[in-house]
């Protein structure tokens, strides 16, 4: 809750500089899901996981012209990685499924008025854990149980590059973005694993934020 408090903080103070009334929109996306591991990384390799993306977000401007806006979004996003090794020299492979509520202020930069307009994003987030599973098949024998003491909040830093294209009242998005996490899921171990994420994101904003 630590980390949780702060984001909350800058969001409602960006919120309140907001000169319009806020965007609502629809998200759906593609993560390609891997984690960052401690110091047994050498006996396994790890490989990334592909998930689901599906929240929403609401968006106003910030600056008079509206070309800086601050977005907020709520999304439940499917984490995880796959791993493979050897124990004994027996064959291990392995996922992990990992399901987060995640909350995501951020800025964004819209760098033209045309009519497809480039856009930087910059900001963080913060997962609540909603499932942490894991499944090991060792010598073609397969089990499926809880991770134990996996951390149940999760935050992380947020870079990515998108394109609106104005329609209507509205806009398309189409968006990659790179989730950074900066959590040990699994303290006390050596294990230290954070998240890390590629995201596709496509979405809409019922109006622009302007």
């Amino acid at each position: 809750m630590k980390k949780v408090i702060p984001l909350l903080i800058i969001s409602l103070l960006l919120v309140g500089q907001a000169y319009s009334k806020p965007a609502f929109g629809l998200r759906l996306g593609l993560n390609s899901a891997n984690a960052t591991h401690g110091p047994d990384e050498n006996d396994y390799q790890s490989d990334s996981k592909a998930g689901l993306i599906l929240g929403g977000a609401f968006e106003a401007a910030i600056s008079k012209n509206g070309n800086r806006t601050i977005r907020i979004e709520a999304s439940y996003v499917q984490k995880g990685w796959q791993d493979s090794g050897e124990l004994f020299g027996v064959g291990i492979s392995g996922k992990a499924d990992i399901d987060e509520f995640v909350f995501t202020p951020a800025v964004i930069f819209r760098l033209s008025d045309a009519k497809t307009i480039p856009y930087i994003l910059v900001g963080a987030d913060v997962g609540f854990t909603m499932k942490a599973k894991a499944t090991v098949d060792v010598g073609g024998l397969e089990g499926t149980a809880d991770i134990p003491d996996w951390e149940g909040t999760d935050a992380g830093l947020d870079l990515g590059v998108g394109l609106l294209f104005p329609s209507g009242e509205g806009e398309f998005l189409t968006e990659l973005r790179f989730s950074i996490g900066m959590t040990d899921m699994y303290p006390g171990d050596d294990w230290d694993p954070t998240t890390n994420n590629v995201e596709f994101i496509l979405g809409y904003n019922f109006t622009v934020p302007k």
